[in-house]
């Protein structure tokens, strides 16, 4: 159980990161 807790929690962060990532992707192209 507590494998499957921490593979979703690092699924969690690496979607995060990537949406954040992707957000400031876009901001820098925009302008």
């Amino acid at each position: 159980m507590s494998h499957d807790v921490g593979r979703i929690g690092e699924l969690g962060a690496g979607a995060i990161l990537d949406a954040m990532r992707d957000a400031s992707a876009d901001t820098v192209y925009s302008r």
